[in-house]
């Protein structure tokens, strides 16, 4: 009557061809999962790393630069770094000290940037003026000397910052000497007319 019954060579064959096809594509889908899985075990353990350990890694930072925001920043940075590279960093014994090791370089680095900066405000105050002054807050010298055509600040920073010779300030940006003297020359006349202004009396 054309119904195939449960024994017929057609429907069995069927039956086994469609099992095969079912099973090949579970384990298909199983072998596309498994890096996508391990993806996601590897971010749940990183941002549970990242919540136990990050107030204690910013109060670390804070002890050693002095500032809140700083340590923040200082902390983020050290969390970055360690999310770069957490598939080796996971495996260490103790990732906590890695990241805690991070930001004390980070924060050491800070402290000489700032002693750096320091230095050169200091000689930069004093070769400004011609008599003693209040000492300026570093942000208005600073902000002085962004606001400087960038040659003048190019030039003060490498004579200032950086304590290079004329002659080296030159090479470095492929001028002549009296060229360097004269951005130097008008360069801190500015420095010095944009303190006052700000309401500090400098002389040149």
């Amino acid at each position: 009557m054309g119904i195939l019954s449960p024994a017929d060579p057609g429907t069995a064959a069927s039956n086994a061809s469609d099992a095969s096809v079912g099973q090949s594509t579970d384990r298909s889908a199983s072998d596309s999962g498994a890096p996508a899985a391990a993806e996601r075990r590897a971010l749940s353990g990183f941002e549970r790393f990242y919540r136990t350990n990050y107030a204690t890694v910013t109060r670390l930072a804070s002890s050693r630069c002095g500032s809140l925001a700083v340590a923040e920043e200082l902390a983020q940075e050290a969390f970055v770094a360690a999310h770069s590279r957490w598939r080796r960093i996971s495996r260490f014994d103790r990732p906590d000290l890695w990241v805690r090791r991070v930001v004390i370089n980070r924060s050491i680095s800070h402290r000489r940037r700032l002693a750096s900066e320091r230095t050169a405000l200091e000689r930069i105050s004093q070769r400004v003026t011609d008599r003693a002054e209040p000492e300026l807050p570093d942000d208005e010298v600073w902000l002085a000397l962004r606001e400087l055509s960038p040659r003048q600040a190019e030039v003060l920073a490498l004579v200032y910052i950086e304590d290079r010779p004329i002659a080296e300030v030159a090479e470095i940006l492929e001028l002549g000497e009296e060229t360097i003297r004269t951005h130097l020359k008008r360069g801190r006349a500015a420095l010095a007319a944009r303190l006052a202004a700000a309401g500090n009396e400098v002389e040149t």
